[in-house]
């Protein structure tokens, strides 16, 4: 990473340089000021006071000296940019009506041209996605289109920006009509805002600049989640869920866990035009395009072998001790809640069980899911974060083996989980090795994982018991053998995705056929 310094950069001292300059050097602090925020982000402190400790908790400091500075540098740049701005954006002719008889001025003596003309041009550059039902239903910016995915209390839609903006025009019209709407009772705030838009027309130009897409951003996962009636337990504990994940969004970040963009705890959907709205807590979340680890474990005809397993379950591992670093457990580690992105990265996601865990234990037994609940959820016991360790192991299990998972629940009545329950992981095996052979590695590996006592289960996190370092999956040999790079990962995982979606999209018009030869035999 360049450091950042003030002889190679714009400093508050500097000498004053013409306008077009000023804003080229302003963008640059602001990418240099978002790469240093997101390196610090990312960055996790060993557990243990070793020499790798220092090293990173150094860079941390320096990370931290670096943004400040950037901060400082910004804040005398924007305000100098602020006082040229003008020179260097193009001037429009555009008017917009705020209020009647009340507009954002005209900035050119010479426009002869009527106001509906102009608002007219100005909507003609916005579009809306064509596959959008209902134009009205809009979260924190979004349009919410279609169905991506659906739980037991939440439903997640693919979220488009609300508008597509082709002109600095289009967005003059949207803010004006959103002033108008939102601040209609203070006038003199409309009054201010109109002068700052006459005075400073640069403004709009950087909010399209802000606005239009990039990256793909406009598109998002919008999580919506039906309000329970006010006074019942069940919204009493959705509304606990609904905080707690939102702290989760505000304390990690890592990049295998998913990012949030924002939140609304009141957000009124209607589904479509006509039909009756409903109150939901909403998140909108960042957009994996290539589903969950489920699907592609699922669909997909062969166990994954073992080397790409390892790929994945660091990833899936790494996420999960970014949310224990940060005090938290997940409480429902499995495929369906590991998501895939564009780069075929795998992302952490629904923290609706999750909790903060202040000391050693928790004594909530209601959450999980059956066959990945560690065997002290199962018993109504008191636990820790090595309920996430089991239901990892059974991630990996599921990955290698493809079943979904074997074992029931982690029972010691269980037909298979008795064997591990009792130390007799021989018969566990030999179960299993009639279908799919494993390394004896991969096996230690999960036989620590799935451990039935929590004391002599392997953790995520390292961690220490009177000084004495206990077994971790980061010091695994299996876990730290040879892993495929990225670049290597991209081409494999695209066509184990890519043949997945077709397995899967056969298989419902299959069941398609079936129902419709049924039909028609009834």
């Amino acid at each position: 990473m360049v450091q950042v310094t003030p002889c190679d950069s714009l400093s508050a001292e500097s000498p004053a340089l013409p306008a077009p300059e000023r804003l080229v050097r302003l963008q640059n602090l602001q990418r240099e000021l978002q790469e240093r925020r997101r390196e610090r982000q990312q960055l996790l402190i060993p557990d243990n006071f070793s020499q790798r400790h220092a090293d990173i908790e150094a860079r941390m400091n320096s990370l931290d000296q670096q943004v400040s500075r950037i901060e400082s540098l910004l804040s005398a740049v924007e305000a100098d940019s602020f006082e040229t701005v003008s020179d260097v954006m193009p001037i429009s002719r555009t008017t917009v009506n705020l209020l009647p008889g009340y507009s954002i001025g005209s900035l050119s003596s010479e426009c002869n041209v009527s106001q509906e003309v102009f608002d007219a041009e100005a909507r003609e550059d916005i579009s809306v996605p064509a596959n959008i039902k209902n134009p009205s239903s809009r979260c924190c910016g979004y349009l919410v289109g279609g169905v991506l995915g659906s739980g037991a209390f939440s439903v997640v839609r693919m979220g488009h920006f609300g508008v597509h903006f082709k002109s600095p025009e289009a967005v003059r019209l949207i803010l004006s009509k959103w002033l108008t709407l939102e601040f209609q009772d203070d006038v003199q705030f409309l009054k201010q805002a109109s002068a700052l838009f006459n005075e400073e027309y640069g403004l709009v130009e950087l909010i399209y600049d802000f606005m239009v897409s990039r990256d793909n951003s406009e598109k998002v996962a919008i999580k919506l989640t039906k309000k329970a009636p006010d006074g019942t337990k069940r919204r009493e504990f959705n509304d606990q869920q609904f905080k707690t994940e939102w702290k989760i969004f505000r304390s990690v970040f890592h990049p295998n866990v998913l990012k949030c963009h924002s939140i609304n705890p009141n957000f009124m959907y209607q589904r479509e035009a006509g039909e009756p709205k409903q109150t939901c807590y909403s998140m909108v979340l960042e957009l994996c395009e290539n589903g969950s680890l489920f699907d592609f474990v699922f669909y997909n005809e062969e166990p994954v072998e073992e080397k790409l397993a390892r790929t994945l379950f660091q990833q899936v591992c790494k996420g999960v001790a970014a949310v224990h670093k940060a005090g938290f457990v997940h409480r429902d580690i499995k495929p369906q809640n590991v998501v895939i992105d564009s780069n075929y990265v795998l992302k952490i996601c629904d923290f609706g069980s999750s909790s903060k865990i202040a000391g050693s234990c928790l004594e909530d037994n209601r959450l999980g899911t059956r066959g990945y609940r560690a065997p002290e959820i199962v018993l109504k016991q008191p636990y820790g974060k090595k309920v996430d360790a089991f239901s990892c192991g059974v991630l990996l299990f599921t990955m290698l083996t493809k079943m979904m998972p074997m074992v029931d629940e982690a029972d010691p009545k269980d037909k298979l989980y008795h064997y591990i329950a009792r130390k007799r992981t021989d018969k566990f095996w030999r179960a299993i090795d009639s279908t799919v052979q494993l390394s004896n590695e991969v096996k230690n590996l999960l036989e620590g994982l799935l451990c039935y006592q929590p004391r002599n289960r392997m953790s995520i996190c390292q961690h220490f018991s009177k000084s004495v370092e206990k077994p971790c999956v980061f010091n695994d040999p299996w876990f730290n053998g040879p892993v495929y790079s990225q670049e290597e990962l991209i081409p494999i995982m695209r066509e184990l995705v890519s043949k997945a979606r077709r397995a899967e999209k056969e298989l419902a018009e299959k069941k398609t056929s079936e129902l419709s030869q049924k039909n028609k035999s009834n």
